[in-house]
């Protein structure tokens, strides 16, 4: 899990990650899409980070929410 987090982490794959488990349209524009919450603190990009928020991680497979 850790180097996971540590891949997805790296700007050029977290583009990727985001926009293959996200639903509809470009996961990068103002809208909230799929699994993939804009929420702050959800997600950080600093490798090996991520929060514990409730509501933060999706149980959905695949999903970060």
């Amino acid at each position: 899990m850790k180097h996971l987090i540590q891949q997805i982490a790296q700007d050029h794959l977290w583009s990727r990650w985001v926009a293959a488990n996200s639903a509809g349209g470009s996961a990068l524009d103002g809208r909230k899409a799929g699994c993939i919450s804009r929420k702050a603190g959800c997600i950080s990009k600093k490798a090996g980070c991520i929060s514990r928020k409730a509501g933060c991680i999706s149980k959905k497979a695949g999903c970060i929410s």
